[in-house]
């Protein structure tokens, strides 16, 4: 089927395609860190140097839409209008495109504004209001939704927005996440969620973890820290990691990934300032993912994301510096497991 980072009904990928979700990453990550700096006081301890419970509560489980592998997403509702958003742990904020959502009568217009830019040159900006929240059944008041007084998504998306699930360290609207609204509203079981990202039935569970899976390897993170970081290793090589499921690919930083590709014997080549690898398919490299106890290879399937026009397989992994001193593992390595934030 079609795949976004992919040339139409074909396996070659389109690099423009992938510059500009790389450059959506970047600035994404440096407005969150500065809006982590602006909020603490302090530069991220992963910003590179030289740059600038209820035990009542309920579950809530969301289906979500497999868009060629690249985007999830799924609906929320807001002031009672159903709208199809991209979950997204890498961020902390609702966004939603101009004409997607109408304040409510009940909604608090705050009178305070947002603006954020995006890689590939469009800026959302518009007013912050308050709303009820409906997901997966589970409801509360008070959900902060930065209305944009643009497009700024992609017409290619089907969603009309961002539900971040990050930590309120990166909350650019200065407003809880929803997550954490629901958590306040004491309409959870368990204060956690769950995302489920493989092609067969793809789905955000919330307030638990679904039934009928095996009992998690928990692994620590520093919430203070604003991301779902852990500490991790590719192939044995050390790194802050990042969970995100806003971010398509593997992406490292430059020289880690280069690190790792001598140490595979693969063929690199540059393309828009970023770093590739190909490898013989016949052949392929193992890629072996560790966090905690919890160890994990690349499957077949997310080895990688398609070919150079001469049909080379490309690794998912992909180095490229976004301003951030971690590796920032996206839905290459997430439809590989089940995990629970």
């Amino acid at each position: 089927k079609h795949n976004l980072l992919l040339k139409p009904n074909s396996q070659e990928i389109d690099f423009g395609r992938v510059n500009a979700h790389l450059g959506r990453l970047r600035t994404k990550y440096q407005g969150n860190l500065a809006t982590f700096k602006e909020v603490s006081g302090q530069q991220h301890p992963c910003k590179p140097s030289g740059t600038g419970s209820s035990a009542n509560g309920g579950t809530g489980n969301v289906p979500l839409v497999d868009e060629s592998e690249e985007l999830w997403h799924g609906p929320i509702t807001l002031g009672g209008q159903t709208i199809q958003v991209d979950f997204d742990t890498g961020s902390s904020d609702i966004i939603l495109n101009q004409g997607s959502y109408t304040p409510s009568a009940q909604a608090t217009k705050t009178g305070k504004t947002f603006q954020t830019g995006y890689g590939d040159g469009t800026t959302a900006k518009g007013q912050i209001y308050l709303d009820s929240l409906e997901i997966g059944g589970l409801k509360a008041n008070g959900a902060a939704i930065g209305l944009a007084n643009n497009k700024f998504l992609n017409s290619q998306e089907q969603d009309s927005g961002i539900a971040g699930m990050a930590f309120p360290a990166l909350a650019q609207l200065k407003q809880d996440p929803f997550f954490d609204v629901l958590m306040k509203a004491n309409v959870l079981q368990q204060p956690v969620f769950t995302f489920t990202l493989r092609q067969n039935q793809p789905s955000l569970f919330l307030g638990g973890i679904p039934s009928g899976l095996a009992e998690p390897v928990y692994v620590d993170v520093d919430s203070s820290q604003g991301f779902w970081g852990t500490q991790g290793s590719v192939n044995g090589n050390q790194t802050n990691s990042i969970q995100d499921t806003g971010t398509t690919l593997i992406v490292a930083p430059t020289s880690f990934a280069q690190t790792l590709f001598t140490s595979l014997n693969l063929q690199t080549f540059q393309q828009d300032g970023s770093t590739y690898a190909t490898y013989d398919a016949s052949n392929p490299p193992k890629i072996a993912l560790q966090f905690g106890t919890f160890t994990q290879d690349l499957s077949p399937e997310t080895l990688s994301f398609g070919q150079t026009n001469d049909g080379k397989p490309v690794l998912s992994i992909i180095g490229s510096d976004v301003g951030i001193n971690s590796v920032i593992f996206g839905d290459s390595f997430l439809r590989n497991v089940t995990i629970v934030f």
